[in-house]
C-alpha cells in the first residue's frame, strides 16, 4: 500500500492508483496487455507479432512484419479485428506506419475513421494529395508493414 499526505497519489491495495484531490471517481484502475489478430478487409495476410496495451480509455496496437497477400487491388488497405472497440464519438486514433512499397508514396499513416472499427492506411502522394494507401501500391518482394496506433475506447 503507497500513500503520500495531502492531495498527493495513493495507491489503494489492489485497486489503482487514487488522484485524491480530483474525487474518488479519479481512479486509474484498468491496465491491460495482450495479442489481437490483425484481419484484412481484402485478401490474407500474415504477421509476427500483433499486441496491444491498454491503459484507462486508451489503446495502443502495435503489429510487426504485415504481410498482404493482394498486390493487385485498387481497393484500400483496412484492417479489423481490433481489440477494443474506439469511441465513436470522437474522431479516430492516429498511428505511424514503416512499409517496405513502391511508386511515388511518401508520407505513411494508420488512422481509424471516425464511427469505425477498422486501421486504414494513407499517403501523400507527390502528384495527388493524401490518399488511402491501395494494395495494388505494393509488390511482391516489397510488402512487409509495421505500425503501432494509440486511439481512445
Amino acid at each position: 500500500r503507497f500513500s503520500t499526505d495531502g492531495d498527493g497519489i495513493k495507491l489503494a491495495s489492489g485497486k489503482g492508483i487514487k488522484f485524491s484531490a480530483y474525487g474518488s471517481g479519479n481512479i486509474l484502475d484498468d491496465y491491460e496487455e495482450g495479442t489481437w489478430t490483425p484481419t484484412p478487409v481484402t485478401g490474407t495476410l500474415t504477421f509476427n507479432r500483433a499486441t496491444y496495451v491498454k491503459i484507462g480509455r486508451i489503446v495502443t496496437l502495435t503489429v510487426e512484419n504485415l504481410n498482404l497477400s493482394d498486390f493487385t487491388s485498387s481497393a484500400a488497405i483496412k484492417i479489423q479485428g481490433l481489440p477494443f472497440a474506439p469511441n465513436s464519438s470522437l474522431s479516430g486514433g492516429v498511428g505511424s506506419v514503416m512499409a517496405s512499397y513502391r511508386d511515388d508514396t511518401t508520407g505513411l499513416t494508420a488512422y481509424i475513421p471516425s464511427n469505425t472499427s477498422e486501421v486504414g492506411f494513407y499517403h501523400t502522394s507527390v502528384t495527388s494529395g493524401f490518399n488511402a494507401l491501395s494494395h495494388n501500391v505494393f509488390n511482391n518482394s516489397l510488402a512487409a508493414m509495421y505500425f503501432q496506433i494509440s486511439y481512445e475506447v
